[in-house]
């Protein structure tokens, strides 16, 4: 009997485990909802709260577009057939619109199409243009000029067959492209000095695609060289978009390699011959170091005297303009694990604070007190009237 109830209590406090089990189970469903909401959460809190009030209005204007999109296509039924608003439309607006589809949808499709179609050359285009520009910046700079004209001709071209497919008499638009011309080039001629500066760009190799150049104190990479501008991205980012007819000097620093420069100051405290015989001795370490740089580095010297604390020796290695500045830094960080490992010390500025010594001195006596204030009453009888002036 006693089996059987342990039995019994063994299958009941089974069930139970199961039950709680089953009820702390989390469905598959209500975890996705977590993890979405997690998400939202997340995406929430990474805005400030600029981007939170940018959110927030265009969220507003959407709103109000739809709402005054609404209310117009549905304005005789609102305002009634004899309103302003109410006579645009013959029935209800998304009835009119309806109907217009239905009797230009093949119009509409072709145009659609060509479209999509125009796009989708332009982008296989512009990607075998990439493939193509991978051989040279002389190539990348080409290929950048050809998919700008490209992309033109291509807009065009859609616009014409868009025009076609609508009804629209091109023959005579063609045919009206040389007055059209004429009024454009009157009009545009700042447009046609960007071109033309383009193509100069071009030709004279003042520049190519991946050059790093400084334009009007922008220093960049050409990233794109246009038609009719050309792009330039700095190393933050930064993008400046410059036409080429205002392109009017240019510093092309990936002309030839540029130079890193590195000051560093050592104590007067070692004889200057110890130092330089210290750097004949580990310059090859700092440039095998250094895989980034092309010639160096060089010891060009003690290039000034004018610190207290020690003297400045002058390092120069030539590198590529990309690698300049990062260059410069390794270069700062090698010298001085150089001077230092070999017991060379760079001077920096000590300060020392004076407390003075203590010392017991006796107290002034009743006579001192006494002299003193005699003394201090006779010299201000006999001062008396001599003050200091300042002549103007």
């Amino acid at each position: 009997m006693d089996e059987k109830k342990d039995g019994i209590e063994s299958a009941d406090k089974k069930e139970e485990t199961m039950m709680k089990d089953k009820s702390t189970e989390v469905k598959p469903e209500a975890k996705k909802e977590e993890k979405q909401s997690n998400k939202l959460h997340d995406w929430w809190s990474k805005k400030n709260r600029e981007d939170k009030i940018s959110f927030w209005t265009k969220c507003l204007w959407w709103t109000l577009g739809i709402a005054f999109l609404v209310v117009f296509l549905l304005s005789r039924q609102i305002f009634g057939a004899d309103s302003i608003l109410g006579q645009m439309f013959d029935q209800n607006g998304f009835v009119t619109i309806g109907e217009w589809f239905k009797n230009h949808w093949a119009a509409f499709i072709k145009s659609v199409v060509t479209v999509i179609v125009a796009l989708m050359i332009y982008m296989i285009f512009k990607s075998i243009m990439k493939l193509v520009a991978v051989r040279g910046k002389a190539v990348k700079t080409i290929v950048s000029l050809i998919v700008s004209i490209v992309k033109y001709v291509v807009i065009i071209a859609a616009i014409f067959i868009v025009l076609q497919t609508w009804g629209v008499d091109t023959s005579t638009l063609v045919a009206s492209l040389g007055i059209l011309a004429l009024v454009i080039g009157l009009g545009c001629q700042s447009l046609i000095n960007d071109i033309v500066s383009g193509l100069f760009l071009i030709t004279e190799k003042t520049f190519e695609v991946g050059d790093i150049v400084v334009i009007d104190d922008f220093r960049g990479t050409v990233d794109e060289i246009g038609i009719r501008s050309t792009k330039l991205v700095d190393a933050a980012g930064n993008i400046k978009i410059v036409n080429n007819s205002a392109i009017g000097s240019v510093v092309n620093l990936s002309q030839d390699l540029s130079v890193a420069i590195c000051n560093v100051e050592v104590t007067y405290d070692v004889p200057i011959e110890k130092i330089e015989a210290v750097i004949a001795d580990h310059i090859k370490e700092v440039k095998a170091k250094i895989p980034a740089i092309v010639e160096g580095p060089f010891y060009k010297g003690v290039s000034s005297l004018d610190s207290d604390a020690g003297m400045e020796v002058k390092f120069v290695a030539k590198c590529k303009e990309e690698d300049r500045y990062q260059v410069q830094r390794d270069l700062n960080r090698d010298l001085y694990i150089m001077f230092d490992t070999n017991g060379i010390d760079m001077p920096y500025t000590h300060y020392y604070m004076y407390k003075g010594e203590e010392t017991d001195y006796e107290e002034a006596t009743a006579k001192d007190i006494k002299k003193a204030e005699a003394f201090n009453k006779g010299q201000k009888e006999q001062a008396g009237g001599i003050e200091e002036q300042t002549k103007n």
